[in-house]
């Protein structure tokens, strides 16, 4: 009896408490590659169809200055894996702090990483091979943004686990990205932009820290990045350069690489189509070290190598997309001009 009475008087307290509705929403995108390299490129030169990319994306308001964000990401129709998962604070304006998982704020790339934001097919070589785009990581994050006269600054400082020592040994330097720490050593980074006028942003970022089992070896990382958008053009452009102490060898390697892009919607509403958009991009790497087989070029290439890549992005329906790309690589200490360029068709939809 006395249970029966204590449970009643909990729902009736329950009763008086304020009630909040939780608003939840769900976004995402899919997409199909098709790729075609030329022999001595990826895959041996062997055409494929690729389920590149599946993304489910979820946002939670808990309450008025509190958020929850989740990214599931599938990729090649095989393991489904956590690519960011985290709480966010915004304490006042402009002071806010987010917890969990979350993308290194390491330049702007990862917000044209997915291939519903990317306007070509392919990635920029430099932002995955050098910043490991995206990079996820754990820890805590201090962001915020605010007017300086007519203009805005914004800024990320970041506490995380890191890279681990397969930034130097494995063959490609993304597997170096952990969710637990492998040493006692926290990067220590950030971002600031500058927002000068309406769709133009410059930003300069970078991290460092001791990346290897011993807590002995330094990663260092530098960015500068800028970017130009309107409803029709599309203008980008980053720098990263990696400097590390190679655990394996000793040495110093540098390794730098960067990117500039552009894109025009040349017309729209035209033949029942929501929008043509040509694109164009210019990339280039610099390894300062033996490649092996990171780049799809000559294992044996120690250079520079770049890239120029032309492209057609027509969309048939609002959130639907279809681009085609034909990328031209060239290795500028081979000893002769690699047969490896390739052609892409991809196709996204977003929702």
């Amino acid at each position: 009896m006395k249970k029966t009475a204590k449970l009643v008087l909990g729902l009736m307290l329950l009763c008086t408490l304020p009630l909040r509705a939780v608003m939840i929403e769900f976004n995402g995108a899919v997409d199909l590659t098709y790729y075609d390299w030329d022999s001595d490129g990826a895959s041996g030169g062997t055409p494929m169809f690729d389920p590149y990319e599946v993304y489910l994306l979820g946002t939670v308001d808990v309450a008025e200055d509190v958020m929850g964000y989740f990214e599931l990401r599938t990729e090649h129709a095989d393991v489904v894996a956590l690519r960011q998962g985290y709480m966010d604070w915004n304490i006042t304006e402009p002071f806010g702090i987010r917890m969990g998982y979350f993308y290194q704020p390491l330049g702007q790339y990862w917000k044209n990483y997915y291939a519903s934001t990317r306007k070509l097919a392919s990635y920029a070589i430099p932002m995955r091979m050098i910043n490991v785009t995206p990079w996820g990581d754990s820890g805590i994050m201090f962001k915020g943004e605010f007017p300086v006269s007519s203009t805005k600054l914004n800024y990320a400082v970041a506490v995380t686990n890191g890279l681990n020592d397969a930034y130097i040994a494995a063959a490609k330097p993304r597997d170096s990205r952990q969710t637990r720490d492998n040493n006692d050593n926290k990067t220590l980074g950030g971002r600031i932009g500058f927002v000068p006028m309406g769709g133009l942003e410059v930003g300069v970022s970078g991290n460092t820290a001791k990346y290897d089992l011993s807590n002995d070896k330094d990663l260092t990382f530098t960015d500068i990045d800028i970017s130009y958008y309107t409803s029709d053009l599309d203008i980008r452009g980053e720098w990263v350069q990696s400097e590390a102490d190679d655990y394996l060898t000793d040495d110093s390697i540098t390794t730098s690489g960067y990117f500039a892009h552009i894109a025009y919607k040349v017309a729209r509403d035209v033949m029942g189509l929501n929008y043509i958009e040509p694109a164009l991009r210019y990339d280039s790497i610099d390894a300062g070290r033996i490649m092996g087989d990171r780049f799809n070029i000559d294992p044996a290439l120690q250079g520079v190598v770049s890239r120029i890549s032309y492209g057609l992005n027509i969309s048939p329906r609002d959130n639907f997309v279809l681009k085609f790309e034909y990328s031209m690589i060239a290795e500028e200490e081979s000893d002769g001009e690699l047969d490896n360029d390739a052609f892409y068709m991809q196709g996204c939809i977003n929702f």
